[in-house]
């Protein structure tokens, strides 16, 4: 074989595996009902969760689907951009939770930790709704995003259910392990991530800093394609066209 058949017998490996790897992994085998679709899947790192999603950049909206299974077949999910921090503190919430059987959904404005009550949000959001199958929640949002930017910081978490007091609040979840680490940039349009989304020079106190990448899941496009590894093959492209 001649050497300058290599890289392009490279290339076209590639081309095949990468796409068939990639559409194996649960993001590219979720669907959703009315046949809803999104441009971008991250595999969230910690909870089991999944987050799809659009950015509209023209009118600076998102739209998501958050898909988690709650501790407790009763239990809620819930999913939040942080215009103020990077953690719990200042957090707005979508969240998903169940009343004899029957999902829900409201919002929070998380102000503190002592006392969660539902309230507006900081931003303008529209057609939330959520269902649930097989034990699986999927919550649905949609919102314009605060100060039209394209990296938020977003938080998640999962919980148990309902207060036995019929008070209507939600349980707390876990304050161990994965439960305090469901935090992370997102970027909107699937650009790499800096190291924290934008945020003020002075954190609302409780919050901590996100300081790396590491802590992001993995980013697909639409159609089963996983960022990371795309630009792992242009990379390998560019040294083989070098030889």
């Amino acid at each position: 074989m001649e050497v300058g058949a290599i890289p392009i017998l490279l290339v076209a490996v590639v081309l095949v595996m990468v796409p068939s790897a990639v559409q194996s992994e649960s993001c590219d085998l979720h669907k959703f009902s009315n046949n809803k679709t999104f441009a971008l899947c991250q595999e969230l790192p910690v909870l089991d969760a999944e987050l799809h999603y659009t950015y509209n950049a023209t009118n600076g909206s998102l739209s998501v689907a958050f898909v988690a299974t709650p501790p407790e077949p009763s239990g809620w999910t819930s999913w939040a951009v942080n215009p103020t921090g990077t953690g719990m503190i200042g957090a707005q919430a979508f969240v998903a939770f169940q009343v004899n059987g029957t999902v829900r959904t409201k919002t929070l404005n998380i102000t503190g930790y002592k006392e969660i009550k539902p309230g507006n949000l900081s931003f303008a959001f529209w057609d939330v709704s959520a269902e649930k199958k097989n034990d699986v929640l999927t919550l649905y949002a949609s919102l314009a995003v605060p100060g039209n930017k394209t990296f938020v910081n977003q938080v998640w978490n999962v919980g148990p259910g309902l207060a036995d007091d019929g008070s209507g609040k939600l349980k707390p979840h876990a304050l161990t392990g994965e439960s305090l680490m469901s935090k992370s940039a997102l970027s909107l349009t699937g650009a790499p991530v800096p190291t924290a989304a934008p945020a003020p020079s002075t954190p609302a106190p409780g919050n901590s800093t996100n300081t790396t990448s590491g802590t992001l899941g993995r980013m697909k496009m639409s159609g089963g394609f996983d960022l990371s590894l795309i630009s792992a093959f242009m990379a390998s492209m560019v040294i083989l066209c070098l030889f």
